[in-house]
């Protein structure tokens, strides 16, 4: 039984937030318009305005274990969550320990029969907790036809018989539990937060849309501190630049000119030490304009690129 959960109206409410945070983010001018899952990874697409034009490029960001386990530990992804947990654990009672960034579960009872005083089956290979809990191991093991009844005897002859369609039944007899510890109690374990992390990244893959929830409100944690941390920003930056580029002469020659143009930072007059670099970028926008004019391809008539010789 899973003892966290989280409704699916708060994960609508974090796929709005993601989107909504997305739509103010700004890196080194690249507007963020939007923010959506795409299998794991999150694609985003993004704005700059150069030279009175917009240019459009996108970026994908891939949230690591590390990233979504502080989803989880905040409370958002439940439902990512517990469907992880239990494609990692199979049917447990657990806790989220968000403090210690962990899973603490209890182990199921037929995993601790050293808390049950007896044991019930034929023989020692089909033992369990329960009557009918070994009429299961012995229907499975014989590929039987237990119709899910028990009659129980009082005569001194078998404790019990699993009951079927076309036979008696087999055999329940119930044994001392030599191992009972009556002092025992339910043993708790631990999951590493990441790894469950990693399981909801690998159900999002598959485009399990509870999953994507969480990877995409990690890749919004990613955004919100690239903002704030230029070394964080530029691999997202890059991604976008290298984007623009792809089959646009026209950007890829400003981008370059506008790089070059840092050769003029503080070369200007005393007044004003940037003009020349000032004026260097503004060359390279007319370029761009006269360059998108003449059909994307480098206009030959427009001014060379800022120099010496515009001094």
């Amino acid at each position: 039984m899973k003892k966290f959960v989280l409704g699916l109206v708060s994960l609508f409410l974090l796929a709005a937030s993601s989107l909504s945070g997305a739509n103010v983010a700004t890196l080194d001018g690249w507007g963020i318009t939007n923010l959506t899952p795409d299998g794991a990874k999150s694609r985003i697409d993004a704005q700059k305005t150069i030279a009175d034009i917009a240019k459009k490029s996108h970026a994908m960001i891939l949230p690591t274990a590390k990233d979504v386990s502080k989803v989880l530990a905040r409370g958002a992804g439940g439902l990512a969550l517990s469907i992880a947990v239990e494609e990692l654990l199979d049917a447990v009672d657990w806790v989220l320990d968000p403090a210690n960034n962990q899973i603490v579960y209890t182990l199921p009872p037929e995993k601790n029969p050293k808390l049950y005083p007896f044991l019930y089956g034929p023989d020692s290979a089909f033992l369990a907790i329960e009557p009918s809990s070994s009429c299961i191991l012995q229907n499975a093991a014989n590929a039987g036809s237990w119709v899910g009844e028990i009659t129980y005897s009082n005569n001194g002859g078998p404790y019990g018989k699993c009951v079927g369609e076309n036979f008696h039944g087999w055999e329940v007899n119930k044994y001392p539990n030599l191992n009972y510890d009556p002092n025992a109690k339910p043993e708790e374990k631990t999951l590493p937060l990441e790894t469950v992390a990693a399981q909801v990244i690998s159900n999002a893959e598959s485009d399990d849309a509870d999953a994507q929830a969480a990877t995409t409100a990690a890749a919004q944690d990613i955004l919100n501190e690239a903002e704030q941390d230029a070394a964080k920003a530029q691999p997202i930056v890059n991604q976008l630049e290298a984007n623009a580029k792809e089959d646009d002469v026209c950007y890829e020659e400003w981008s370059f000119e506008v790089n070059q143009c840092d050769v003029w930072r503080f070369e200007g007059p005393d007044e004003d030490p940037d003009r020349w670099y000032r004026a260097c970028k503004d060359r390279a926008a007319d370029r761009l304009r006269l360059c998108y004019r003449n059909g994307g391809q480098p206009d030959p008539f427009a001014p060379p690129p800022w120099s010496k010789n515009d001094l």
